[in-house]
């Protein structure tokens, strides 16, 4: 189908740019392949320091359905509310500047799109050329819950989200907070969901990079701020006491891995180690929530701080 037709549109495909040269073309041509018109795509510059901007720009002049906004540099986060801000179709999509979708995301969006909230779909985890994991989502009876207990794999691509439930609960991402702002974002879209709906087939593909800000070899106080967006989520779900209590896992699980990465990384900053250890105390386990793989480690790491914490110091830093 053409990418000119007069279609109106279905979904508002967002991709937030920063330093993505290399590999944003791709990412864009596998939107503008789409098999079906109805979609505005909105790229943001977020003030990169390579080439992105040329070849965003050189894209545009070639496309005229992209629509392209340049800002300073803020952050993913403030990339992706400023797409928000300007987004018009009854649905949004955020796309990273390195990812991809299949040429029959939109058609398959639009066959069985009613009225729903979010929409989930399948994804594909690229790490490297011979390793790929499949996200296969299957249909809930409880997203939320299912989500946060693990059984079912649900990320910000993997959500197509209705601007009116956007809207409605004036939902956007916390520019402050530099890890896990997506994963909040998620969980708050399923928790004011009122319809979710699931297309169980991989529509999306997930390119794993080692240059992204996720995998950055450095400790810093932006670190913490994945455990400020978990204990958001925790006091959010208060009133559901089995998803509160799958969220509590979730905090402390948050917390040791930042332990984990501040030791690994020979992180010599003692105020950030007892921000973190601050906040492992906070937490207590709940003996309620499920026995799962993470609750297990929490129970177990706690067994060994209580015996003495350099124990728990140790297996940490070695393991």
């Amino acid at each position: 189908m053409s990418i000119f037709a007069t279609n109106s549109s279905l979904v508002s495909i967002i991709i937030p740019c920063y330093n993505v040269a290399d590999c944003v073309e791709s990412t864009i041509m596998s939107v503008i392949n789409q098999t079906d018109s109805r979609f505005e795509l909105i790229l943001v510059n977020d003030g990169s320091t390579d080439n992105t901007a040329s070849v965003l720009k050189s894209l545009k002049d070639k496309y005229p359905i992209i629509r392209l906004f340049d800002k300073s540099n803020g952050g993913v986060s403030s990339a992706r509310n400023a797409g928000l801000e300007v987004a018009t179709a009854p649905y949004v999509f955020f796309l990273d500047g390195d990812d991809y979708i299949c040429p029959t995301f939109i058609e398959e969006i639009g066959n069985i799109v009613n009225g729903q909230d979010v929409i989930v779909i399948g994804s594909l985890q690229e790490k490297s050329e011979n390793k790929v994991r499949y996200h296969l989502n299957n249909h809930s009876k409880d997203y939320l819950h299912d989500y946060l207990k693990g059984t079912i794999y649900v990320h910000l691509s993997s959500c197509i989200i209705a601007r009116s439930l956007i809207k409605k609960y004036v939902l956007h991402f916390d520019e402050q907070t530099y890890y896990s702002e997506d994963r909040e974002f998620v969980v708050k879209c399923l928790y004011y969901a009122q319809r979710i709906d699931c297309i169980p087939r991989i529509l999306f593909r997930y390119k794993w990079r080692k240059e992204s800000a996720m995998n950055k070899p450095i400790f810093t106080q932006q670190k913490l701020t994945s455990i400020y967006a978990w204990k958001r989520i925790y006091t959010l779900l208060g009133i559901n006491g089995a998803c509160q209590n799958l969220a509590l896992v979730h905090v402390q699980m948050c917390i040791l891995l930042n332990m984990r990465y501040y030791l690994h990384l020979k992180c010599k900053d003692i105020e950030l180690w007892n921000k973190l250890v601050a906040n492992w105390k906070i937490f207590k386990y709940n003996p309620r929530v499920y026995w799962g793989r993470y609750a297990m480690l929490v129970q177990t790491m706690r067994f060994f701080n209580s015996i003495s914490p350099k124990l728990m110091y140790f297996l940490l830093k070695n393991f």
